[in-house]
């Protein structure tokens, strides 16, 4: 995963985040849709195949996303793993435990505010399968 204000990797247009093969190619299947009001400033991919994205953007397509979302590896915003409230703050790095469940995340960074919470540099999620 890369993330950031780019809007073309390799001459295909994306909104600020790509998923890559390990040669540094485009990952054909990613397709994300456009993002607004800010940017992406953290990506990475689960061992699942989902992908977690923060920043400071607004809108994934036509979907409110505050700063905060998870995304199938293809792309799509899937909104039962997207009812959180707004996230503020930046993420430097993401601890992943699987669990029979699901996964649980550690979130790393300078974190200010997930949903109604002040995490105070780590922030924990439960991503179910």
């Amino acid at each position: 995963m890369v993330s950031g204000t780019f809007t073309h990797y390799n001459g295909k247009a994306l909104p600020g985040v790509a998923l890559l093969n390990a040669d540094g190619s485009l990952v054909d299947s990613f397709n994300p849709q456009q993002i607004t009001g800010g940017s992406v400033t953290y990506s990475g991919q689960l061992n699942n195949g989902k992908i977690l994205v923060t920043g400071n953007f607004t809108k994934y397509g036509d979907y409110v996303r505050q700063g905060f979302m998870i995304l199938e590896a293809d792309g799509t915003l899937k909104p039962e793993y997207n009812n959180s409230g707004g996230f503020q703050g930046r993420v430097y790095d993401m601890i992943e435990t699987p669990f029979a469940g699901g996964t649980k995340v550690i979130l790393v960074g300078n974190i200010l505010r997930f949903n109604a919470t002040i995490p105070k540099g780590l922030l924990r999620i439960t991503i179910a399968n």
